[in-house]
């Protein structure tokens, strides 16, 4: 979810209810920007031949790009 500085995450593992865990981020977009790059240029150490984690990766880019460049 999208705020005025950046990003809140959650993330929440689903157990019983006396076990269940969650952490909760909050990444300013300065981060998240970067987080963003060091992936890009990291990804070369995906086998080639992993296709589909690649194409999931590809994909999400698109539709972030999308989302980016709508008015």
């Amino acid at each position: 979810m999208l705020d005025g500085s950046g990003i809140a995450l959650v993330l929440q593992h689903p157990r019983a209810a006396d076990e269940r865990k969650s952490v909760h981020l909050h990444i300013n977009f300065g981060l998240l920007a970067g987080i963003l790059r060091e992936l890009a240029r990291s990804v070369a150490a995906l086998p080639k031949d992993d296709i589909a984690h690649r194409e999931q990766l590809a994909e999400a880019l698109d539709e972030l790009r999308r989302a980016l460049g709508a008015k």
